[in-house]
């Protein structure tokens, strides 16, 4: 399951950047401007945070608000902290990895997974993998949480697994995961999805109908898309297009989802299709 935005306290963050800027406006012109252009700046990027948040992610509002902010507060910690990951939950990898390389040491994570997805694969997977062995290193010395070292493994196989990188090591990166968080549908999703890169298509049903079991209503859009691919290559055509019709209805810019379908378009009879758009998602079976 693809990285998301974590919801900060964005109330706390408020207060604390506009009780910062009351103390350094004091008595002038310039710092009362200055302080209103970093109020606003902060409304915008509260308002990106709240598009990346939540089942459905509006990318368009959120790169359009994160830029805003930048134009408002570019030198403002938050601001500048908070850009990468409201660029990559956006899908704007480019822009995500421009804010990073603006930063002496940005997030490695962030920064793997951005040169991944903009092609440069080998550095970006290296990146990867060193921030998986010191996750590792600070779990084995009981620094991090289960959880934490659980979601790192995830985070990374599911972005090598993604990418049809390094297969196998992403299998057994995710399979600890799930050994870990067995309740974790983000972390079962990844796991059929590696089966489902590796070509083992029913074992991919197994795993992601279970995630689509575990996970809360109305549900992920990356996890119908993915057990709607899944059904696809095992002959349930039919459900399969439910799924994914039900993915972008929860993401309409879910451009895999997009293409997927249309590529079902071909196969299904009218009829068919009438009779799924009339239907919901359903359980998965």
């Amino acid at each position: 399951m693809k990285l998301r935005l974590p919801a900060p306290a964005i109330g706390v963050l408020v207060a604390a950047l506009l009780i910062g800027g009351v103390y350094t406006a004091a008595g002038s012109l310039s710092g009362l401007d200055r302080m209103r252009k970093d109020y606003l700046a902060l409304r915008h990027l509260r308002e990106a945070m709240a598009a990346c948040v939540g089942e459905s992610i509006d990318r368009a509002t959120a790169a359009g608000e994160m830029n805003r902010a930048l134009e408002l507060a570019p030198d403002d910690p938050l601001v500048r902290s908070s850009a990468p990951q409201v660029f990559v939950a956006a899908g704007d990898y480019r822009r995500a990895l421009a804010e990073l390389m603006k930063e002496e040491s940005g997030d490695p994570y962030l920064l793997g997974m951005c040169l991944v997805e903009l092609g440069r694969r080998a550095e970006g997977a290296r990146l990867l993998l060193d921030t998986l062995k010191a996750t590792k290193s600070l779990y084995n010395a009981k620094q991090v949480s289960e959880q934490a070292y659980a979601m790192q493994l995830n985070n990374v196989g599911y972005l090598l697994a993604d990418n049809g990188m390094m297969l196998e090591e992403a299998k057994s990166m995710l399979e600890m995961a799930v050994q870990l968080l067995p309740l974790e549908p983000n972390c079962v999703d990844s796991l059929g999805w590696v089966h489902y890169r590796l070509g083992d298509h029913r074992k991919a049903v197994f795993y992601l109908e279970r995630a689509a079991r575990q996970q809360p209503q109305p549900g992920e859009p990356e996890i119908f898309y993915h057990l709607g691919t899944a059904y696809a290559q095992t002959g349930r055509v039919q459900r399969a297009e439910k799924l994914l019709t039900h993915a972008l209805r929860l993401d309409p810019e879910h451009e895999e989802a997009q293409r997927e379908l249309r590529k079902l378009r071909w196969t299904l009879p009218t009829s068919a299709l009438a009779h799924v758009d009339a239907i919901g998602p359903g359980r998965p079976g």
